[in-house]
């Protein structure tokens, strides 16, 4: 009661009691969240839509069933998506690698042929070279402080000091993995295999405001990758570049 003392005229219908006096408000609907990830998904969808069902059509196959011409499709399809050829190469080693597993460590008649071999890429392979200016380094830690998330920062941050991979910091980095006194992180599923990645004093400085956890099997950054790239992109366009 002592919040509504002061009010000159409570709304019609208001229940006075000793302790509170309790109306009605019209009902308004749910404030939509600004600058979601429902447009960024729905984009991927209708992006990845082709690639899609012809990953349907072989999750639908045994092993044994799948044979070149179906991995021909999926090339196809990814290029028809103007995927890199990088990429498509990445999917190619992996099924690859796949299939060799199933004959060299199960012993797997079939296929006899490995399917995901000589599959034809058309693209060509696009280098990437860009590096940020200092000033434009400065304009992103700036924009990185304005995160809603405040994981986004130290995200992008760590690997720019040690040179991780983003998908290794957000997947595989976990707080077991810290070595303090010798300042190292042990990452066990790196891409090229187990590794360790010196630490920088920045680094360790990142580490130490994040954390650290004492769940030696607890990420260090407990967010998705696609949450990452957004903050990423927005974070860019608040600084001015243009990745």
């Amino acid at each position: 009661m002592s919040e509504v003392c002061d009010v000159e005229e409570l709304p019609k219908g208001t229940k006075v009691g000793k302790y509170f006096a309790v109306w009605l408000v019209a009902y308004t609907p749910k404030r939509a969240i600004p600058q979601g990830l429902e447009d960024h998904r729905k984009a991927l969808r209708t992006k990845t839509g082709g690639s899609d069902r012809v990953r349907a059509v072989l999750a639908n196959l045994n092993v044994s069933e799948v044979n070149h011409e179906h991995l021909q499709d999926l090339v196809r399809a990814l290029e028809a998506e103007k995927r890199a050829k990088a990429t498509v190469k990445q999917e190619q080693a992996l099924l690859r690698r796949l299939f060799n597993h199933c004959r060299t460590k199960w012993n797997w008649p079939r296929p006899d042929i490995n399917p995901a071999c000589k599959l034809t890429l058309a693209g060509h392979l696009t280098h990437r070279k860009r590096v940020m200016s200092l000033e434009e380094q400065q304009r992103l830690d700036e924009a990185l402080d304005y995160c809603v998330n405040d994981l986004i920062g130290p995200a992008v941050q760590l690997p720019t000091e040690t040179a991780m991979r983003a998908d290794e910091c957000i997947d595989t980095a976990k707080w077991g993995g810290v070595d303090w006194t010798k300042r190292v992180l042990r990452i066990e599923d790196a891409k090229a295999g187990p590794r360790r990645v010196p630490l920088s004093p920045r680094a360790i400085e990142i580490l130490k405001a994040l954390g650290p956890s004492d769940d030696p099997d607890e990420k260090i950054f407990g967010i998705t990758y696609e949450s990452l790239k957004a903050g990423w992109r927005r974070s860019c366009e608040r600084a001015g570049i243009e990745t």
